[in-house]
C-alpha cells in the first residue's frame, strides 16, 4: 500500500464502519481502497485486488 495522508486513513476507517458501499479514488480515479459492501459490486474483495488503475476498475461495472 503507497503511503497515504491521514485523510485518506480516517476515510478508509469510516468506509469500513458503513453499510452502503464507498469507493476511494485518488485524483486521478485509481482506486484505492472500497469497503465489504463495495466488494459486493465488484465481486472481488478488496484484500484480493489491492488497488486497481482506473482503466481496470472502469471496465469492471456494464
Amino acid at each position: 500500500m503507497a503511503a497515504y495522508g491521514i485523510e485518506i486513513i480516517l476515510n478508509r476507517q469510516l468506509a469500513d464502519c458503513l453499510s452502503v458501499p464507498v469507493f476511494i479514488t485518488d485524483t486521478v480515479g485509481n482506486l484505492i481502497f472500497y469497503n465489504e459492501p463495495a466488494e459486493k459490486i465488484l465481486g472481488s474483495r478488496f484484500e484480493e485486488t489491492g488497488e486497481m488503475k482506473v482503466e481496470t476498475w472502469g471496465t469492471i461495472f456494464k
